[in-house]
């Protein structure tokens, strides 16, 4: 095998009907969008840095009481993009280490691959 690893994105790329998985949530849970941008801003310049940002954007949820549950609902229409699964499988099998690499969220995960933790090693 010519390849020993092999990593992949989850928005778009895993997971189909997707873009960008925080802006699902953001829209969801009807998150202040003004206040988001700013710290976003603060990001871009060099301010604050990624922990700083993700944190606050995690905050915004639990300040609506966002709930498990309630992410699964906001996921109701994601799905794995086709013919992923046998993909990841076929690469498996061939002894090829696989590994996610993506600013996306485990919950996404758990919903479209619910035993991810043992198939992507």
């Amino acid at each position: 095998m010519k390849y020993k690893l092999v990593c992949f994105d989850v928005d778009g790329t895993l997971v189909d009907n997707i873009v960008y998985s925080w802006e699902l949530f953001h829209d969801f849970f009807e998150v202040d969008m003004a206040k988001r941008d700013a710290v976003k801003r603060q990001y871009y310049d060099g301010e604050i840095d990624y922990l700083q940002w993700a944190l606050h954007d995690m905050k915004m949820w639990m300040d609506k009481g966002a709930t498990k549950e309630d992410f699964f609902r906001a996921m109701r229409d994601l799905k794995l993009m086709e013919g992923a699964m046998e993909v990841i499988m076929e690469l498996r099998n061939r002894g090829v280490k696989l590994a996610i690499i993506s600013g996306s969220l485990d919950v996404i995960l758990e919903k479209v691959i619910p035993n991810y933790k043992g198939v992507i090693n």
